[in-house]
C-alpha cells in the first residue's frame, strides 16, 4: 500500500492589497486568523485565492485577466496601488511518500514555487516571473524573454559524466554556463517576439496525476523535466537534485518495488497541481442556494457555494450516494432528516426530508446550507481549505462539529473568525493575530509562550478568547 501527500507548509505574500509582508507557517487543520475588522484577515484568504487564479485558472483562458470580475482595477489587487509593486508569492511544498506493510520508508522534499505579477497598461495585470526551486540544489527561473537554470556546482561535479552519457544535449547546454556563489548558472535567451514567457510556462496544461514520473540515479538525481520552454527545441530542460541517502520510496500504484537509488521528478506541473487545489469559501449565498441550479460537471465549488447542489450530485456516483461525512453529520446535527437531490428539466436541487415531510430548498435552514458547504468542500480534497467567518449561521453545537471535522484533517485549513467560541475551541497553539499597522500593513503574529499564557490565564479565570479580543486585538 503507498501514499502520497503533498503538503503546502509555508506561504510567503508581498504587496497584495493591505499585506506588505507576511510569512503563514501551516500546520495540518484550522489555522486560525483572528483581528479586528478591516486588519486583512480576509484579504489575506483573499490573496491565497488570487494565487489559484493568477497560477492555474487564468492561464487557461484568453485574455489574461485573473483580476476580474472580482476587481475593478488591477491596481486595486497591489499594496498602496503603486504600479511599481509587485504582487509576489512564495509556495514551499513538502512532497512525501509513504509505503505501508510494515517497510515505512518515506521520501521527502521541498520544493519552492514562486510567482510575481506586475500591473500592465495592456492587459492589466500579467506574471513577470515565475521560479522553481528543489532544496536550494537546482532552480529554474523564468523572466519575460529568458529562463535561468542553476545548478550547486558540487552536486554537478558528482554527476556530469552520467549527463554527458545520457543527455549530450544538456552536457552541451551546461558548458557555457557562469560561476556564481557556488552554483553553475545558464540562462537561455527565449526566441525573438516570445515575450510573456512566465504566462507561456503556466499555460501549458497541467498533468492529472501528481507524481507521474520515476527516475534512477545515487545521492545525486537527474530528471529531465519538461516545461513549455520555446528556446528550445524539445522543451526541456535538466533539473538535478539530491535526497538524504536513508530517503527510499515506490512509486503509488507501481508494479514492482523499486530500488533506494530510484527518485521522485517533480515539475512545476505537478505544483500547479497543488496550487490547484486551493479552495476558498465564504458565506453562502443562500438566497440563490434556494433555487435549482443548472447541472455541470464541475469538481470546484464555488466561493459563494451557489454551485453546491450541482456538485454534490457529481459526487454520487462515487459513493452511491451523498458522502458519508455529510449524511452522518446530517443524522447528528439535525435528527429525523434526510437529503436527496432532485434532478428535473437540466436543473439541480437539494431536497430534505424530516419525519416523512418533503422540505424543498426554501424550507431549508441556513445553517444547513453552511455546513454542507463546509463539508463538500472538505470532500473535494483541497490542498489548502480557505474558509472567512466560520461560524456565520450556526449554532454551538454545529461550530463544535466542524470544528472537529477540519483539525482531523491532514492538510492545512485556514479559517477566519470574529467568534470567541471558534478561538476558545481551536486553542493558542494554532492561532494567529492579524493586525495592521502604518508602514507595515497587515501582519500575522503567533501567540508566544503557550503554557505560561494558560497558567496565567487560569489564575485570572480568564478565557483564551478573552485574551484574544481584550488584549491581543
Amino acid at each position: 500500500m503507498y501514499s502520497a501527500k503533498a503538503f503546502i507548509e509555508k506561504i510567503t505574500i508581498e504587496n497584495f492589497k493591505s499585506i506588505r509582508r507576511l510569512e503563514l507557517r501551516l500546520k495540518p487543520g484550522i489555522n486560525l486568523l483572528v483581528g479586528p475588522n478591516a486588519s486583512g484577515k480576509t484579504n489575506i484568504l483573499e490573496a491565497l485565492y488570487f494565487l489559484w487564479r493568477a497560477a492555474v485558472d487564468e492561464p487557461r483562458k484568453t485574455p489574461y485577466t485573473p483580476h476580474a470580475p472580482d476587481y475593478w482595477d488591477p491596481l486595486d489587487l497591489i499594496y498602496e496601488k503603486n504600479p511599481e509593486n509587485k504582487i509576489s508569492y512564495d509556495v514551499a511544498i513538502l512532497f512525501s511518500f509513504k509505503e505501508g506493510y510494515g517497510h515505512h520508508a518515506v521520501l521527502a522534499t521541498r520544493v519552492s514555487f514562486r510567482i510575481r505579477l506586475g500591473a500592465d497598461p495592456t492587459i492589466g495585470i500579467k506574471p513577470v516571473e515565475l521560479a522553481i526551486d528543489y532544496d536550494g540544489d537546482t532552480s529554474i527561473v523564468f523572466r519575460e524573454g529568458e529562463a535561468e537554470l542553476r545548478i550547486r556546482r558540487n552536486l554537478f561535479e558528482t554527476v556530469k559524466e552520467h549527463i554527458a552519457k545520457d543527455y549530450p544535449f544538456s552536457a552541451e547546454l551546461l558548458r557555457g554556463a557562469r560561476v556564481e556563489d557556488g552554483y553553475l548558472t545558464y540562462t537561455a535567451r527565449a526566441e525573438q517576439g516570445v515575450r510573456e514567457l512566465p504566462l507561456a510556462v503556466l499555460r501549458f496544461p497541467p498533468r492529472a496525476s501528481l507524481f507521474p514520473r520515476i527516475v534512477k540515479g545515487g545521492r545525486a538525481t537527474i530528471v529531465y523535466a519538461r516545461f513549455l520552454t520555446p528556446f528550445l527545441e524539445d522543451g526541456t530542460l535538466p533539473v538535478i537534485y539530491r535526497l538524504k541517502p536513508r530517503d527510499m520510496q515506490v512509486f503509488r500504484g507501481a508494479p514492482v518495488r523499486l530500488a533506494p537509488s530510484h527518485r521522485l521528478a517533480i515539475s512545476v506541473l505537478e505544483v500547479l497541481e497543488v496550487l490547484r487545489g486551493i479552495l476558498l469559501l465564504k458565506h453562502p449565498d443562500i438566497g440563490k442556494l434556494r433555487e435549482p441550479q443548472p447541472l455541470r460537471e464541475t469538481d470546484r465549488l464555488d466561493v459563494r457555494a451557489v454551485n453546491l447542489a450541482p456538485v454534490l450530485y457529481a459526487m454520487l456516483g462515487r459513493y452511491g450516494g451523498l458522502p458519508p461525512r455529510i449524511t452522518d453529520a446530517v443524522s447528528e446535527l439535525f435528527p429525523g432528516m434526510s437529503l436527496r437531490l432532485e434532478l428535473k428539466y437540466g436543473r439541480v436541487a437539494l431536497i430534505a426530508e424530516e419525519d416523512g415531510l418533503e422540505l424543498p430548498p426554501p424550507n431549508l435552514p441556513d445553517g444547513l446550507f453552511k455546513l454542507l458547504a463546509i463539508l463538500t468542500a472538505v470532500e473535494l480534497r483541497p490542498s489548502l481549505l480557505l474558509i472567512d467567518e466560520i461560524e456565520n449561521s450556526m449554532h454551538r453545537r454545529m461550530i463544535e462539529y466542524v470544528v472537529d471535522v477540519l483539525n482531523s484533517l491532514e492538510i492545512p485549513v485556514l479559517v477566519a473568525t470574529h467568534s470567541p467560541l471558534v478561538v476558545d475551541l481551536v486553542g493558542p497553539e494554532r492561532t494567529l493575530i492579524v493586525t495592521r499597522k502604518p508602514g507595515e500593513g497587515t501582519t500575522v503574529e503567533t501567540v508566544g509562550a503557550v503554557e505560561e499564557l494558560r497558567r496565567r490565564l487560569d489564575e485570572l479565570g480568564v478565557g483564551f478568547s478573552d485574551y484574544v479580543f481584550y488584549a491581543r486585538t
